[in-house]
């Protein structure tokens, strides 16, 4: 009878030198053979017999410690033929400066420890005085421009004993003094070498500071822009198109108040039944503005109380065209105000009632002659606080009309004529420290007249590469002034140091990223 099959499993391990039930493979293997009965579970190969023992085992695994953080460098190998690169011989005086030091860690700061508060303290006011040193300080009860008593002061100061041990004592510390001072050089070059030119740029040149976005949705040309009075830090800024818009219902008719520190939104607004063209604020009081409007109306605001006019004018008293311009002038009562339109008419109006007007004239070119049928449409209006007697009027066809205030007669209204320009004049200023002097703005030119001369300007400019829009004198330099064009140049003058042409032209950007 045949023996059933029996599986035998077979393990081979690599050894070397594998001694295994007393016999030793000669190719360094083990074979070791298991047989496994019927029903009997077979055996995992790595399960050996306990009476397997290895003898004289040579490890074939090799242990290679390195650091963290040498990990992922790119070996670099190079062949070196046994070369001596630095030798150091032992000396042993060195070994007498050998100290150990001890190694400490520290945090350091170049900024001081500081630490911010906040207190409320009381409001320090300050005083400036003045005294002239001309003649030596004075006491109060001393008249300085009483001779005598100076003489007398003198004579009896010059009898004091303080004076006679005083006088000597400072004459021989002013002779030391001076003596020293002389010794020193001071107009002499010691670096003849160095740059002469290496002091202050003087280039003149402007940048833009600030730039105020009109919230309104559309875009619109501004009519005017009127700063508050001195110290108030803000403006108002009007809307309006000089020239005929299809869209023109569509605008909205506000005017707009803005802080010149605060760029980013209006402080507030003003509306008005029509496009606001000029809006001014009162010389002494920033709450109080009139404005000239689209339709020829007049109308005033109160900021405090609203955006709404407090009082417009009625349209039959009102010009009959556009209302160019509106000023406030010099009153007994300081409600007075008035405003010039393209119907040739110059109109005074008291703001406590726009109802009625108290007195009108129009600009008529013939001297003596005020009749509607004659009056030239103006543009432009100016008035100085200063000379409250007089104001300028800016006509259509480029005249300049000087006015007097007070006159009751028409021959004694308009004083004198001149023929600026040939086209509309934009804008007319008087010289802040020469008042008697004024310029005007309009077309490729800008004049200069004075009211002594009486036939014709006193200075003129080069005709310039566009249209004039406006120009303005400088308040800090009364040789200066500014001047804008259509194509978005800004120009400034300085008439004493070059008069033929602009000191500086600089582009402003009419469009911006945001």
């Amino acid at each position: 009878m045949d023996k059933p099959d029996i599986p035998v499993i077979t393990d081979i391990t690599e050894n070397t030198n594998a001694v295994v039930n007393g016999q030793i493979s000669s190719e360094g293997k083990k074979r070791r053979e298991v047989h496994i009965g019927e029903g009997d579970t077979p055996k995992l190969p790595i399960q050996r017999a306990q009476s397997e023992r290895f003898i004289d085992i040579v490890p074939t695994n090799f242990d290679y410690n390195k650091l963290r953080q040498e990990y992922g460098r790119q070996p670099q190998f190079e062949e070196d033929h046994d070369r001596i690169h630095v030798g150091l011989e032992h000396n042993d005086k060195l070994e007498e400066n050998y100290e150990e030091m001890t190694i400490t860690d520290g945090v350091d700061d170049t900024c001081t420890a500081q630490r911010s508060t906040t207190t409320n303290t009381d409001r320090a006011e300050y005083k400036s005085l003045s005294l002239s040193h001309t003649e030596g300080g004075w006491p109060k009860e001393i008249n300085v421009r009483d001779f005598e008593l100076v003489d007398r002061t003198k004579k009896k100061m010059q009898k004091d004993e303080m004076y006679i041990e005083a006088v000597p004592l400072m004459a021989k510390e002013a002779d030391y003094l001076v003596r020293y001072n002389n010794t020193l050089p001071f107009y002499n070059r010691y670096y003849t070498k160095c740059n002469k030119n290496s002091g202050r740029d003087t280039k003149p040149r402007a940048n833009v500071v600030s730039v105020y976005r009109c919230p309104y949705r559309k875009t619109r040309p501004v009519s005017k822009i009127t700063f508050a009075p001195e110290g108030c830090g803000r403006m108002a800024v009007s809307y309006c198109p000089y020239e005929y818009d299809p869209g023109f219902r569509d605008h909205n008719c506000e005017a707009y108040f803005w802080e010149v520190e605060c760029p980013t939104r209006p402080e507030g607004l003003v509306r008005a039944p029509a496009q606001i063209v000029d809006i001014r604020y009162h010389p002494k009081d920033v709450h109080n503005i009139c404005g000239a409007l689209f339709t020829g109306q007049v109308a005033k605001w109160d900021n405090r109380v609203g955006p709404n006019p407090q009082s417009i004018s009625k349209y039959d008293v009102s010009h009959e065209d556009v209302c160019t311009s509106a000023m406030w002038i010099n009153s007994k009562t300081g409600y007075e105000f008035f405003s010039c339109g393209s119907d040739g008419r110059v109109i005074w109006w008291d703001e406590r009632n726009l109802s009625e007007r108290l007195d009108y004239t129009y600009a008529d070119p013939l001297k003596g002659r005020s009749e509607a049928e004659h009056a030239v449409p103006i543009t432009v209006l100016d008035y100085e606080h200063t000379l409250p007697t007089k104001f300028l009027v800016g006509s259509q066809f480029g005249q300049v009309m000087v006015f007097m205030k007070k006159g009751k007669t028409p021959l004694e209204r308009l004083i004198n004529m001149y023929g600026a320009h040939k086209g509309p004049v934009r804008s007319i200023h008087r010289n802040p420290v020469f008042i008697k002097n004024f310029m005007s703005c309009g077309d490729y030119h800008l004049r200069i007249f004075a009211e002594d001369c009486r036939d014709s300007g006193i200075m003129w400019t080069a005709p310039s590469d566009a249209l004039y829009t406006y120009a303005q004198w400088l308040t800090g330099r009364p040789c200066g002034l500014v001047a804008s064009r259509v194509d978005g140049c800004l120009e400034f003058w300085d008439l004493l140091i070059q008069g033929t042409t602009s000191m500086l032209t600089t582009k402003v950007r009419t469009r911006w990223v945001f």
